[in-house]
């Protein structure tokens, strides 16, 4: 459930300059942050900043990505509603409803719906082509096959009765690199028009609160006031985590087994309803000696990876629009992956012990030569046995900021 429904301040205080409030007749511009980047620890942080904005006919969202390794949409529509008005208000009445491993009972309408809408990538991490490019539909259902996109790309303002309006992965390079402009139609009518990302699920959700034409909604400072109290919210539980990793004092929740000895590779939040992740090493820099093995535990997706090649993109769109996500980011390179699913002893995990254990792989010994990778591991660990001395730099091959080095005496 977690996986599929889930499988971030100068910025903040733009006042201004995307518009003012009152009830102007002309045409204003509200913005809203996807995901932020915070300055103390890098993680990514599921969400739009504010998540209920005010809007007139003829106004202007504009979406601002923050890059985090975490590809991102806004997507909407009538088929879109079916599930995610349910969704948006199980996830208000408890929060951490999105934290649950069986589908709670207040999402399975919900479920239903999404599993007949294409999602980003797959179990495989292939990409769905017509929920990674951009899609208009105005009516009827969606095409079947994954590997085609869209037959309706050219983007129109958006009027609350189109079928599925997404504005697909939003790119992180580029001329639109980081954002996507929500045009209203004119003719919108006023209600309540709730958008998610195609990726993260419903657990990742806003809406867009349309007023009638002429009336008064909420300047841009007033706007970015409200986000920056919903960032401060999200950083404050992420923080937490991020200290108790510091500390060695990990949360059961967290699932790492055994964790003395172990580095982490990613931490989650200390408290519950913080729909985020960090994405450091904790600790960052590793001293070992030769013929040592050295073990990351994981929490969340991750990868350990050394001798990264100078420039690998992990998404990439063609000039027809096809979006690849680069095998070479996902996927083990120079080690092995996962083993296949193992069950734990009788007892753990309810009746016939049925408990998946953690996968834990060992890459064997590395000379420091060579791109060598853990491929994404979700949970787990993997181990490495340095044979000469050195520093070695490794990264995270998803999420820029994760750096570390290991010291080999």
């Amino acid at each position: 459930m977690r996986r599929r429904l889930v499988l971030l301040a100068a910025v903040l205080l733009v006042a201004g300059a995307c518009g003012g409030g009152g009830s102007s007749s002309g045409p204003q511009t509200r913005q809203v942050l996807v995901d932020y980047d915070h300055d103390e620890f890098a993680g990514a942080f599921l969400s739009y900043f504010p998540q209920e904005v005010k809007a007139r006919p003829g106004d202007i969202v504009d979406f601002k990505q923050f890059w985090t390794g975490e590809p991102h949409s806004v997507t909407m529509g009538t088929l879109v509603d079916k599930g995610l008005i349910p969704a948006r208000k199980a996830f208000k009445e408890d929060p951490t409803l999105f934290e649950s491993e069986e589908t709670p009972p207040e999402l399975k309408e919900a479920e239903q719906a999404f599993e007949a809408l294409p999602f980003m990538l797959d179990e495989n991490s292939e990409v769905n082509q017509l929920a990674a490019q951009p899609c208009y539909l105005e009516a009827g259902e969606l095409p079947k096959d994954p590997a085609k996109p869209c037959p309706e790309k050219t983007l129109k303002p958006f009027n609350g009765r189109q079928a599925y309006y997404n504005s697909g992965f939003i790119p992180y390079e580029g001329k639109k690199g980081n954002k996507f402009e929500l045009k209203l139609a004119d003719d919108i009518a006023p209600g309540t028009y709730s958008y998610y990302c195609n990726l993260h699920g419903p657990a990742m959700s806003g809406e867009i609160q349309v007023q009638p034409a002429g009336s008064k909604i909420p300047s841009q400072s007033e706007v970015s006031r409200g986000g920056r109290v919903e960032v401060e919210k999200a950083v404050q539980g992420l923080k937490a985590g991020f200290d108790a990793g510091k500390s060695g004092k990990l949360p059961e929740s967290w699932g790492v087994p055994e964790p003395e000895g172990k580095r982490l590779s990613g931490f989650a939040p200390a408290s519950q309803g913080v729909n985020a992740f960090g994405s450091e090493f904790v600790p960052r820099d590793i001293e070992a000696k030769v013929d040592e093995k050295v073990t990351w535990a994981f929490v969340g997706g991750h990868t350990v990876s050394f001798d990264v090649p100078r420039y690998l993109p992990i998404f990439t769109i063609a000039k027809d629009g096809t979006v690849s996500f680069n095998p070479q980011a996902h996927r083990p390179v120079g080690s092995p992956g996962p083993p296949k699913e193992e069950r734990g002893p009788p007892g753990e995990g309810g009746a016939g012990g049925l408990k998946p254990k953690p996968p834990e792989v060992d890459a064997g010994k590395w000379d420091g030569s060579g791109f060598l990778s853990s491929g994404v591991i979700f949970e787990g660990s993997w181990s490495l046995t340095f044979t000469k001395p050195g520093n070695y730099k490794y990264a995270c091959l998803i999420h820029p900021r994760m750096l570390g080095e290991v010291v080999v005496r």
